[in-house]
């Protein structure tokens, strides 16, 4: 009897920090929110999703990967298939230019969400940067699919960086410019738009739109790699 309350106790208080923690997101308040899953994990260290969170919400935040990397590894560590861990890290992969690292983890995430319009993209990007070949643009017309507006700016944003990755810059400023159109506040649109222009020559303009996508979010950039 003992025994079922004390680990009974620990539990509902993991779940009631999560429930915080999702509160927290929905009003933007991400600090709040890593301080409520980390509350969660130490609570019940047996849940993939909390670390999992805290670990993408660091790196949202713009905190270096020594500070969110153990978090998304820990997720995986206690559910190998974790979609949005391994998205994270197939992320941090390709920046890093892990490309084969990268292709591995997206591919284990859509296994378990095979319609997940930001895993489509990240396999589009992640595929135009290790294959160079506009067949790996299929996974962005697949995410394109998406109903929702949000969505569908995602899904143009993924086409834009895979675009640059395949040195079609002027194609990959007008994908960036459409999906800023579909969502005006996409810090990644705005960040890869900046990238378009600034390597189509006009740094000015691109660096400005750079500073604006990281003024909304120190992270805007996080997804891109770097040449």
């Amino acid at each position: 009897m003992s025994h079922t309350t004390d680990t009974a106790a620990p539990l509902g208080s993991a779940r009631a920090f999560a429930d915080q923690a999702r509160s927290y997101e929905k009003s933007r308040q991400r600090t709040q929110a890593i301080a409520a899953w980390q509350q969660a994990m130490t609570a019940d260290p047996s849940n993939a999703d909390y670390p999992a969170r805290a670990g993408h919400l660091k790196n949202e935040i713009g905190q270096p990967p020594a500070a969110w990397l153990p978090d998304i590894d820990r997720a995986i560590a206690l559910d190998a298939g974790h979609a949005n861990a391994r998205f994270d890290r197939a992320l941090y992969r390709y920046v890093n230019n892990d490309l084969a690292g990268a292709r591995s983890d997206i591919d284990v995430a859509l296994a378990r969400q095979p319609d997940s319009t930001r895993f489509l993209g990240a396999r589009c990007v992640i595929g135009a940067a290790s294959d160079k070949r506009a067949a790996a643009l299929e996974f962005c017309e697949r995410a394109l699919r998406a109903p929702d507006a949000v969505s569908k700016a995602n899904a143009l944003t993924s086409q834009g960086q895979a675009l640059l990755e395949l040195g079609q810059s002027a194609n990959a400023l007008k994908a960036f410019e459409a999906a800023l159109d579909t969502s005006p506040r996409l810090g990644r649109a705005r960040y890869g738009l900046g990238l378009a222009k600034i390597r189509l020559g006009d740094t000015v303009a691109g660096g400005a739109d750079i500073a604006e996508a990281q003024s909304r979010l120190a992270g805007a950039g996080r997804e891109f790699r770097l040449p």
